[in-house]
C-alpha cells in the first residue's frame, strides 16, 4: 500500500489547518496506546475540518492505513475532484442511497486490514442527528474495536457553506474503545453516540 496521502497532508492540509488555529487540544490519546489497528474511529461531523482535525491528531501508525468514508454523491459528483480528495485524504466513495452496497464495501476494506473513520450522522449539520447503525454493524461482523471521536471548534473554522476558514480553538477527544457483538448492534450505537455527545464541554 502507498502511504503518499501520509506526505500530502503533511505538505497541503496541516500548515493551513494549523495557521488557522488558537489553540490546538487533544484529551484521551491514552486511550489510544494499545491499538495498532485495524480500528472503526467514529466521530461527531459539523464541518469539512473535522477530518484534518482528527488527522492531526492521530499517531502516523494509525492514519497509515486509514481509510475514510465519504459520500459518493457529494465528493465524486465531479472525477477530477473525487481523484484529488481521495489522493490527499485516501478516501473511498460510499454510497448513502445503496446502503448495502457500501457496507460490504467497507466490511471488505476492513478485511484487508485498513482502519475507517465513519462520520454516523450521515452530513454535516450542527443540528444533532441519531447515529446511524452502519458503524456498529461492521465493528460486529469485523470484531473491531470502536473509538469514540469528539470534534469542536470545527465548526466555527469552516461553517458548512464558508469558503475560507477562519482561526479557531479547535478541540478533538478521544474515547475508551468499544467492543461490538452481533447482539448489541443497537444498544451499542446509543452508547457510542452519548458517550461521543459526553465528551462535549458545556459553552
Amino acid at each position: 500500500m502507498s502511504y503518499q496521502h501520509i506526505f500530502l497532508q503533511s505538505i497541503f492540509l496541516y500548515p493551513i489547518f494549523d495557521a488557522n488555529l488558537k489553540s490546538f487540544t487533544l484529551n484521551g490519546l491514552e486511550n489510544l496506546a494499545n491499538l495498532d489497528g485495524p480500528v472503526i474511529f467514529v466521530a461527531n461531523h459539523n464541518s469539512h475540518a473535522d477530518t484534518v482535525a482528527i488527522l492531526r491528531a492521530l499517531p502516523n501508525r494509525l492514519k497509515e492505513r486509514l481509510v475514510i468514508a465519504a459520500a459518493e454523491d457529494y465528493f465524486y459528483r465531479n472525477r477530477f475532484l473525487g481523484n484529488c480528495v481521495s489522493a490527499l485524504l485516501n478516501i473511498f466513495p460510499f454510497d448513502r442511497y445503496n446502503v448495502r452496497k457500501s457496507l460490504s464495501d467497507s466490511q471488505r476494506l476492513l478485511e484487508e486490514g485498513n482502519s475507517m473513520l465513519i462520520y454516523p450522522e450521515g452530513s454535516r449539520d450542527l443540528r444533532k442527528k441519531s447515529f446511524k447503525r452502519g458503524f456498529a454493524i461492521l465493528a460486529a461482523e469485523c470484531n473491531l474495536p470502536v473509538v469514540p471521536i469528539h470534534i469542536s471548534g470545527t465548526a466555527e473554522m469552516l461553517p458548512k457553506g464558508q469558503k475560507y476558514p477562519t482561526a479557531q480553538h479547535v478541540t478533538v477527544s478521544f474515547g475508551e474503545p468499544v467492543y461490538v457483538s452481533r447482539k448489541t448492534t443497537k444498544s451499542s450505537v446509543v452508547t457510542i453516540e452519548h458517550a461521543i455527545r459526553g465528551m462535549q464541554k458545556p459553552a
